[in-house]
């Protein structure tokens, strides 16, 4: 899991700034979709 040390570790900065960004843009899109309704 995200919790462990060892996974954690292993992940590539690059990797985390993707998930990251792509779960931003994700909610980003839902409320905006939500909102237009």
């Amino acid at each position: 899991s995200v919790a462990d040390p060892g996974t954690a570790g292993g992940l590539p900065p690059g990797l985390l700034f993707f998930l990251g960004g792509l779960s931003v843009l994700l909610v980003v899109v839902a409320v905006a979709h939500w909102s237009g309704r």
